[in-house]
């Protein structure tokens, strides 16, 4: 028997036939709204920090101004907000928060970095795919473990 909530409140749906306690649609909206303000936080962090790093990386001797620093956190927040939800709920249900948060953060971060370094053309895909890799590192990590029958 697994239970996904550990105290069901009033809003709670049914149990289905594995004795799963399933959240109700308020209480999922609740989740997913949640994730996207994290994902948006993470990803507005990101922006910060990249928008440095390019800068640092590509030698240029003017500091970036606040706006540009605003608008990369901007569409970085974007992208966190949005992808953020659908990645946790689809790929990453048994995986602590704070590590779907922090590691395909910096995964994203470190293939910024080595595509501004070593090829700054593929950075549109590397950076997708990093994050992609650094889920289904997770996804597997924290896979339920197959049970195998008894053998006779």
């Amino acid at each position: 028997m697994s239970i996904d909530v550990s105290v069901p409140g009033p809003d709670e749906g049914p149990v289905d036939e594995a004795e799963t306690v399933r959240p109700s649609m308020l209480t999922r909206l609740k989740i997913t709204g949640a994730l996207a303000a994290i994902g948006g936080i993470c990803g507005a962090g990101v922006g910060v920090v990249l928008t440095y790093l390019g800068n640092v990386i590509s030698g240029y001797p003017i500091l970036p101004t606040v706006g540009t620093y605003a608008w990369n956190a901007g569409i970085m927040a974007a992208i966190g907000a949005t992808l953020g939800p659908p990645m946790v709920w689809s790929m990453l249900p048994r995986v602590p928060l704070w590590r779907t948060l922090l590691e395909p953060a910096v995964a994203a971060v470190v293939a910024s970095v080595l595509a501004m370094l070593f090829a700054p053309s593929f950075f549109v895909l590397a950076v997708p795919a990093a994050v992609f890799a650094a889920a289904l590192r997770l996804r597997r990590q924290y896979s339920e473990p197959e049970i195998e029958p008894p053998r006779s």
